[in-house]
């Protein structure tokens, strides 16, 4: 202990002899001027005991310096750290090698965990030879977050253009089909038309590819004008059976086509909804194409409403289709995303199903919850609070 203390004199009074009496700096002086800095600052020994330490280094260490005097790293934060820092230190004394701004990522005794930048450098002697250890870190866990925090946004937006541009491109065909077999249709009623017996057909044909268009366009500017604000709530309740029946009906055609069946479990007693009833409706009726555009040929796909615990409405549904990764979940709630490219390209559509769902839940004060496994089943819930329920039925 006698040489610690000595060495702890040593260091803390490099400058004490120099210069006249008017310029000597105590060692009292130099503490002062180490404990204030906010950094840490400390001297080791060759057995990685520390000589010296700072206010601020002890404080962050959950002791005091006087108190850590003697004592190892491995005893004031553990066994694993002890050892890599033991480790540093010796390289530093066998080598008499300085090692400059290399990054450290650890906790002090609160247990939080922050970055560092230190510096490990000889304590020599009179006669030169290394004596120990002089350590100098710098807090930069603020900078280090930004840069993190700037790094992860430039992937997200790099990320969020490539899937713009893929968007847009999908886009491109999803409106030209449509488009092209109206004018192609109306080209030839213009030129004098087909035989009698099926300009109906082609009239048919127009109306349909129109429609289609008009609920791709009337599906992105609903994207477009949904803020993410939270809507005022209707005075007026409306039934969320009701609302369900209309877009299983709705759906029936589609789902007929691929042999698809729509199992409804709509509990009785269900309270009345405080949300717009067509946004209500608009949820529904993307979830359900959804669930048959992805499902499997002669499968099921099924809507469920019920009372939650808490008073709210809880309404899902499921498909047991080709289901999604689970590394991919939260893509898919994000406007212009396309999990399954190629099958997206073939079933159509603009994949602005689940974001529309997401932000018009939300609009209306629910949450909307995904789950699925691949190749095995899609489950998409929303919930509504109780504060949004009116009892009894309507």
């Amino acid at each position: 202990m006698f040489e610690i203390e000595r060495g702890e004199k040593e260091f803390a009074g490099l400058s004490s002899d120099a210069g006249d009496d008017g310029d000597k700096l105590d060692a009292h002086a130099m503490r002062a001027i180490l404990d204030a800095l906010p950094a840490f600052v400390n001297v080791k020994d060759r057995d990685s005991r520390y000589v010296f330490m700072n206010a601020y280094q002890a404080a962050t260490y959950g002791t005091t310096p006087q108190a850590a005097r003697g004592r190892s790293a491995s005893e004031l934060l553990g066994a694993e750290y002890g050892a890599y820092t033991g480790g540093m230190d010796k390289m530093v004394v066998e080598t008499g090698l300085t090692l400059a701004n290399y990054d450290e990522h650890y906790a002090g005794a609160d247990g939080k965990k922050r970055d560092w930048l230190t510096t490990k450098l000889p304590w020599r002697g009179p006669d030169g030879a290394a004596r120990g250890v002089v350590t100098i870190s710098l807090d930069v866990t603020d900078k280090k977050s930004s840069e993190r925090a700037l790094a992860a946004a430039l992937v997200r937006s790099e990320a969020a253009n490539q899937a713009k541009s893929e968007f847009l491109r999908n886009m491109s065909h999803e409106l030209r089909t449509p488009l092209n077999a109206v004018i192609g249709f109306a080209e030839i009623l213009a030129r004098g038309g087909p035989a009698p017996a099926h300009g109906s057909e082609y009239a048919q044909a127009i109306l349909d590819s129109a429609n289609r268009l008009l609920v791709q366009i009337e599906t992105l500017m609903e994207i477009a004008d949904l803020s993410g604000e939270p809507q005022p709530v209707p005075d007026q309740a409306i039934c969320p059976g009701e609302i369900a029946d209309e877009a299983v009906q709705a759906a029936a055609r589609e789902a007929a086509s691929r042999g698809i069946a729509i199992v409804a479990d709509i509990k009785p007693g269900l309270p009345g909804l405080r949300v717009e009833r067509r946004a209500l409706r608009r949820i529904l009726d993307a979830l359900l194409s959804n669930a048959i555009k992805f499902g499997r040929d002669g499968g099921q796909a099924r809507i469920r409403i019920l009372r939650a615990n808490d008073g709210g409405i809880v309404i899902s549904v499921e498909d047991d289709g080709i289901g999604i990764a689970r590394e991919d979940l939260e893509k898919c709630v994000l406007p212009f995303e396309q999990v399954e490219k190629s099958l997206a390209r073939k079933e159509g559509g603009l994949g602005l199903g689940l974001s529309l769902a997401k932000a018009l839940t939300e609009a209306q004060g629910g949450r909307l919850h995904l789950e699925s496994e691949k190749d095995r089943y899609t489950r998409v819930t929303i919930g509504f609070p109780a504060a949004r329920t009116t009892f009894p039925p309507i």
